[in-house]
């Protein structure tokens, strides 16, 4: 029989794990939501601003074409000027796909960042949001738009080129699986980090882990049903923000099941500290829709 000196000392069983303090766990999860709703609303403009400018635009001119001036909603529609009329087909191809190449490569950047980040829970919890808003917001248009075809979207018009059925079967498997891993990584690392935040090193209990997954599931709720997708795809309806949350919620079932908390060393900072980056959050939200809505929603011309 195994005495208990030969498990490793490291080791600590989820049992053994002292709960959370009510009041402590809910101060620190209405401020997490604070934080991230701003956040995210940010970074739905920056992955639109590098998708049409850092995209399309900047492609159109080093393709030869001309980038004459982009728009943005304040739901996060975007659209780029640019004229490519004369460039042969596969630099305009280039180009359609420019936006959600620059996207992909920015949300692989934030992943890391997110990682080199953990121990700073906000600097975290921003790239991992800037990480998944980026990758979706280019990944799902080509997916979608390859699938019904006849929208608006890049891969349509990319269609129109070159009508290939091996490249619509490529772009529908590989933004289906993308998308599907990028949502997955994302609730995995978010739920984890909030987690060792919120529990500080102890156990949430049943009603708080309720809380809690519903607080991470709403907020990605939000941020899918605030854009109407029928704006791209005519008829689409709600079809891909349903698609998207019930991979969500799979996974947070998923990370219920599997996720074992570990006692973690956690110093928690003043709470004045806390309101410093979120009042930040909101100020800067609230000063990039006002540009929107004052300038960027009816579109700016280059001379």
């Amino acid at each position: 029989m195994m005495s208990k000196s030969n498990f490793p000392q490291n080791s600590v069983q989820t049992s053994r794990l002292p709960f959370v303090e009510g009041r402590q766990f809910w101060r620190n999860l209405g401020i997490m939501t604070a934080f991230c709703l701003p956040v995210m609303y940010l970074g739905i403009i920056l992955a639109v601003f590098v998708h049409e400018v850092g995209g399309h635009g900047l492609a159109a001119l080093l393709l030869g074409g001309q980038f004459n001036g982009f728009g943005i909603a304040p739901d996060g529609l975007g659209w780029a000027d640019i004229d490519v009329s004369g460039l042969p087909p596969l630099r305009q191809i280039f180009m359609l796909s420019a936006g959600a190449l620059s996207t992909t490569v920015l949300s692989l950047v934030f992943f890391v960042f997110s990682l080199v980040f953990k121990k700073r829970r906000m600097a975290s919890f921003t790239c991992l949001f800037f990480a998944i808003i980026s990758i979706l917001d280019g990944l799902p248009y080509f997916f979608w738009d390859a699938i019904l075809l006849g929208g608006i979207g890049d891969f349509s018009i990319i269609w129109l080129l070159y009508p290939l059925p091996a490249m619509r079967v490529l772009v529908i498997g590989l933004g289906g699986t993308l998308m599907a891993l990028a949502i997955i990584f994302f609730n995995a690392a978010f739920y984890k980090i909030a987690y060792e935040w919120l529990g500080e090193g102890k156990q949430i209990r049943l009603k708080g882990k309720i809380t809690f997954s519903l607080a991470i599931f709403l907020l990605q709720a939000i941020g899918w049903f605030s854009f109407d997708w029928n704006q791209l795809i005519p008829g689409i309806g709600p079809l891909p923000s349903i698609a998207a949350l019930a991979m969500v919620l799979l996974t947070l079932i998923l990370l219920w099941s599997f996720h074992r908390p570990r006692r973690v060393e956690v110093v928690p900072p003043e709470r004045p500290h806390y309101f410093a980056p979120v009042g930040a959050a909101w100020v800067l939200c609230g000063g990039v829709l006002f540009v929107i809505v004052q300038w960027l929603q009816n579109g700016i011309s280059f001379p």
